[in-house]
């Protein structure tokens, strides 16, 4: 077999180089790990140290068909300890973190251990390796794990699906351990049919976000998936983002105005845009409570395959994504990556690039910081009864002044009581009588 092993490359950049005089970035250095035989790496995070934790999959190493593998290696990618974990079967690890002891928890699935065909696997190890204690969880059908996080009390919380246990064919399955393994509470998620998650975090306000794709809610053969749960793993909300034909979300993150941001791919873009291909890459940035306030699609030409895997939010308010992409690069496949302005939740269509607002606005927008940030805004956009360019924008501007005033004038984002489509009873709630209010975009600001 044609040795396929571990690939890691580090750039380095320096700040004044790169703007003074546009330079690429330069390796620092690459390493290889591996052996004969097909070893694959999975997540790579920088440790308190200042070195590297990498896990994966290794056919070279270990005990049985494919085992679970860990590397230790210091700042400039030599090895400091490696680890496999696994039996006589198809083991494997897919997300790595850090935990606040300073050692390192992994999660996977495993076919050598536990109660069924393949099961959750979570393995807790010290910082020099060595295991601490491993747990499995499971029915007899098959079950995997794709997200875990440590959770501020010190336990853990992995996601996945389940063909063991809920309601459909698969479903999403949260598990919530306390800091010895231990089962606290566990959840399913879905319908009749396929339902799977694949990324999950810790929320603000102690809860947990979880997002995947459905193909038991939402429009099309599968949706994005977004699950909302309280601390003890109640569903508050969920919500579906989708067209007709196949979409999926593969990383979430909580963005700095207590929102959500997802990436994934779509088959058909959410909204208009220009780019459309077999899959295209896909953002959509999310308020607080799931509803959709910005879309982005990447992509190229027809019948080729773009995605995004990963997302953070950056120092300047923007993101940065990652994925692959068959539209762009020298490969068939090639590493792609993103960057997003921190004013990317500003745009929200083609014709307002820069908060130039397009459309009548009946109260002037502040010019200067707020000196009481608990002061109230009101933010309406309203089509009217005739769905002209210009009436439809009217929306995209108002969702454009609410992130506005939170990012740059520190409104909270609480106080801004905002209507996408108000009525006509509503404009009277916030306004008093306003006879001539169709397709134009109102603001009130009140100062406590």
């Amino acid at each position: 077999m044609e040795a396929l092993k571990f690939f890691i490359l580090v750039l380095i950049i320096s700040p004044l180089t790169a703007i003074a005089q546009k330079s690429h970035p330069e390796i620092e250095w690459e390493k290889t790990y591996g052996g004969s035989s097909r070893d694959l790496a999975r997540t790579i995070i920088q440790t308190s140290d200042g070195g590297y934790a990498v896990c994966g999959t290794t056919q070279s190493k270990g005990a049985g068909d494919r085992d679970s593998w860990v590397i230790k290696l210091n700042s400039l990618g030599i090895i400091e300890w490696e680890k496999t974990f696994g039996g006589s079967e198809f083991d494997m690890t897919y997300s790595l973190i850090q935990t606040s002891d300073g050692g390192y928890a992994v999660c996977g699935a495993t076919q050598s251990k536990g109660a069924g065909y393949s099961d959750f696997w979570v393995i807790k190890l010290n910082n020099q390796g060595t295991k601490e204690w491993e747990k499995t969880f499971g029915g007899p059908e098959f079950d995997m794990t794709s997200s875990m996080i440590q959770s501020s009390d010190g336990g853990y919380a992995v996601c996945g699906y389940t063909h063991s246990k809920g309601a459909g064919d698969s479903d999403a399955w949260v598990i919530k351990l306390n800091s010895h393994g231990a089962i606290e509470w566990e959840k399913t998620f879905g319908g009749s049919k396929i339902d799977m998650t694949s990324s999950m975090i810790q929320s603000s306000d102690g809860g947990y976000a979880v997002c995947g794709y459905t193909h038991s809610k939402g429009a099309g053969q599968s949706d994005f998936w977004v699950i909302k749960l309280n601390r003890q793993g109640t569903l508050e909300w969920e919500n579906t983002f989708g067209a007709s034909l196949s979409d999926g979300a593969y990383s979430i993150i909580q963005t700095n105005d207590g929102g959500y941001a997802v990436c994934g791919y779509t088959r058909i873009p959410i909204s208009n845009s220009d780019s459309f291909g077999d899959s295209d890459a896909c953002i959509i940035k999310l308020n607080s409570q799931g509803t959709i306030e910005w879309e982005k699609t990447f992509g190229g030409s027809y019948l080729s395959t773009d995605y995004l895997s990963s997302m953070i939010q950056t120092s300047d308010g923007g993101y940065a994504v990652c994925g692959g992409t068959e539209s762009k690069g020298a490969g068939s496949e090639d590493v792609w990556v993103i960057k997003l302005s921190g004013t990317e939740s500003y745009v929200t269509s083609k014709y307002n690039e820069s908060l130039q607002i397009t459309v009548n606005v009946d109260m002037n927008i502040p010019q200067t910081k707020m000196v009481n940030n608990n002061a109230i805004a009101v933010v309406i956009g309203n089509r009217g009864y005739e769905m002209t360019k210009q009436v439809t924008f009217a929306i995209n501007d108002a969702r454009a002044i609410r992130n506005y005033l939170i990012k740059t004038f520190g409104f909270m984002s609480g106080n801004i009581f905002f209507v996408e489509n108000a009525t006509q009873g509503e404009f009277r709630t916030y306004f008093g009588i306003v006879e001539n209010h169709k397709g134009k975009l109102y603001m009130k600001i009140f100062r406590r």
